[in-house]
């Protein structure tokens, strides 16, 4: 059973600001950069 997880922590909100008009892009389909992104944090199993 996997336990349900939250970090706050939030460097990527500067690299999507950073993205800019491709930040959407960079949260949903995520680059392989950083530590993360939507599909890392669901394989993750982070809510």
């Amino acid at each position: 059973m996997m336990i349900p997880v939250f970090d706050g922590h939030n460097d990527f909100l500067q690299r999507v600001v950073a993205a800019g008009p491709d930040g959407l892009r960079l949260w949903l389909e995520g680059d392989g950069t950083g530590q993360l992104d939507l599909p890392r944090m669901r394989a993750g199993g982070m809510v």
